[in-house]
């Protein structure tokens, strides 16, 4: 289960508190500016109806004063009095919309405006009365109950309760700009409140999370300080969050790295080779103990000593250049070695292989320093072998066969039959140690370099008849069918070693054909490639021998005719390569081989 991250929920909160806090005080502002919206509006209305009720007290004392008595000449016209009741009409109508929420004012209201209502009818009745019936006593006594009514319904328009409202709705519009200002300062103090608490919070969260956070980085930056100085680390963080876990995992890399370490220097302590690196003075930075063993010089002794001193043979101008050369393959791959020789604490000289890489970050060579010298001894040794075969072995090997040779021809007397078979077999068994220790040679020249190849245009066919003709007394005495393909191809090479790389090839068809095969030499050019084929009918050889046939001393196992050195195909190989070619077989078992040839037609042309 994924641990939840106390420092993710610290910023979270960094952010979510605060913009909770800032909602909470832009809902405390709109309600302000509600209330504040609502108390203007209350106070407007308030207003309206104050002005509404004195208007109406206005025109309803105008009025009530010229109909309250008769000693008024003259009463308001019909026409003039028109417009005074419209006026008195609109003011009741937007009074009762004004008061249309409130139930105890709009029943006073209502109740002034029916009183209102019946006012006026009155007053109409007395204006058409005295127009029509005059001044007379008569006429009088018979509007004298409308008088009565009318002062009667002039006390309901303006009751007690009416006269109350007015004054209330005044004193309510007289305090609405106080309580406008008690908004308006309370709106001022919860911007200024939660600014200045929003601030602390902010502050205080920014820094608890940044004091916190930067001792941890802090402590991590130590860390790998102390990491690099092979200084203990401090302990490891136990909280859950990403720094802590940063610093869980930093530990156990810490821990993985010491671990590695330690088994890098064990192995540069305990391995045989020598190994040290090298700055670009050449002077040795770094030595493992194996210095001692290799040179005789404890590691203290070649610090700071160069490279230079050591070397025994005349090679320093080449050691010099390998180490230009690794320092100009800036730190890439290089698998290039050099054989040098090193000089001892005791004067002796030792043989070694050097390897080495350069770091272009450290400016310094990282070398592996390799003990030779038996190698090169039991090298020095075989060539000393070889030189006295060539010497010492072959020249009486030649003597001998020669000998054999005059014998087999009868120039030193007849010789019974059983003296006959003795110097065939003498004279076939010195052939075979002459072609061993040919190939041998050969072997040793190719491996040191020192082979040297002729190469002519050669005619294809010249070398199939020859090898034929060579082999062609050996096949017939084991009822093997020996054929050559016809071809007019040219190969470019030297003929006597393609004649022998043929000669192998047919030798070893031969020895595994069983009597009654076939053997077929074939060629033909294709692309500036000559391809020669050498075909048997034998047993054929195992996929997984396929390569194998190829090594030296190597030979395939199964029931052949004749045991050979294992070196006739290494042979093969080592002339098609030196050539410029190659060879290979394809073979299925109990079908046969055919062994392939592939060589340069023509002269390479130079680069």
């Amino acid at each position: 289960m994924q641990t939840r991250s106390t420092l993710r929920l610290y910023i979270l909160a960094l952010v979510i508190v605060p913009l909770i806090i800032e909602i909470g005080l832009l809902i405390a502002l709109s309600g302000l500016l509600k209330q504040a919206d609502m108390e203007l509006e209350k106070s407007l209305r308030a207003q309206k109806i104050t002005d509404g009720i004195n208007s109406i007290s206005k025109q309803l004392y105008d009025a009530f004063f010229m109909y309250s008595s008769e000693k008024n000449d003259e009463l308001i016209s019909k026409d003039a009095m028109t417009p005074v009741i419209a006026s008195f009409r609109k003011v009741y109508d937007e009074l009762e919309q004004l008061t249309a929420g409130d139930e105890r004012a709009y029943a006073v209201i209502k109740k002034s405006d029916i009183a209102a209502t019946r006012s006026v009818e009155l007053m109409e009745i007395l204006r058409a009365a005295q127009e029509r019936d005059g001044r007379t006593m008569e006429a009088r006594n018979y509007r004298k109950p409308y008088w009565f009514e009318l002062r009667k319904q002039t006390k309901l328009v303006l009751t007690p309760e009416f006269l109350n409202l007015r004054r209330d709705q005044a004193q309510v519009a007289e305090a609405a700009p106080l309580v406008q200002r008690d908004i308006r300062q309370k709106i001022q103090y919860a911007i200024w409140g939660g600014g200045i608490f929003l601030a602390c919070f902010v502050c205080y969260i920014a820094f608890y999370l940044t004091s916190k956070i930067a001792n941890k980085i802090a402590r991590l930056r130590d860390n790998t300080m102390r990491l690099a100085s092979n200084v203990p680390l401090h302990p490891v963080l136990q909280d859950n969050d990403d720094l802590s876990q940063l610093d869980q995992v930093f530990h156990k890399m810490a821990q993985e790295l010491q671990a590695a370490a330690r088994k890098e220097r064990a192995l540069l302590d305990n391995a045989r080779d020598f190994i040290c690196s090298i700055d670009s003075s050449g002077k040795f930075v770094e030595v493992n103990p194996a210095s001692e063993l290799l040179l005789g010089y404890k590691p203290d002794e070649l610090l700071g000593s160069h490279l230079i001193d050591f070397l025994a043979g005349n090679d320093v101008a080449a050691v010099l250049a390998y180490f230009d050369k690794i320092q100009q393959a800036d730190g890439t791959k290089n698998s290039a070695t050099l054989d040098t020789l090193l000089a001892r604490k005791n004067g002796s000289i030792v043989d070694v292989t050097c390897s080495a890489q350069f770091a272009r970050e450290e400016n310094l060579t990282f070398c592996v320093f390799h003990d030779t010298t038996e190698r090169r001894q039991a090298e020095r040794l075989k060539q000393e072998v070889v030189a006295m075969v060539t010497h010492d072995l072959r020249t009486p090997l030649g003597t001998v066969n020669n000998v054999f040779d005059f014998l087999n021809q009868g120039q030193l007397g007849e010789l019974t039959e059983k003296g006959q078979r003795f110097v065939s077999s003498g004279l076939r068994n010195t052939a075979r140690m002459m072609s061993l220790v040919n190939d041998l040679l050969d072997i040793e020249k190719i491996k040191s370099g020192n082979f040297e190849i002729e190469c002519d245009e050669v005619e294809v066919s010249s070398l199939l008849s020859g090898c034929a003709d060579l082999h062609a007394t050996q096949a017939s005495s084991q009822s093997i069918e020996l054929s050559v393909g016809e071809t007019d191809t040219k190969v470019w090479g030297e003929k006597d070693k393609l004649l022998r790389l043929l000669s192998n090839l047919v030798g070893n068809a031969i020895k595994f054909t069983p009597a009654g095969g076939k053997i077929s030499l074939s060629a033909e050019e294709k692309d500036g490639k000559v391809r020669i084929c050498v075909k048997d009918t034998g047993p054929g050889i195992p996929k997984d021998k396929l390569d194998a046939v190829f090594e030296r001393y190597h030979q395939v196992e199964g029931e052949h005719k004749a045991s050979g050195s294992g070196l006739g195909l290494a042979i093969c190989k080592m002339f098609a390569e030196a050539h410029g070619g190659r060879i290979w077989v394809e073979s299925e078992e109990g079908k046969g081989s055919e062994f392939i040839v592939v060589l340069p037609a023509h002269k390479p042309s130079l680069p």
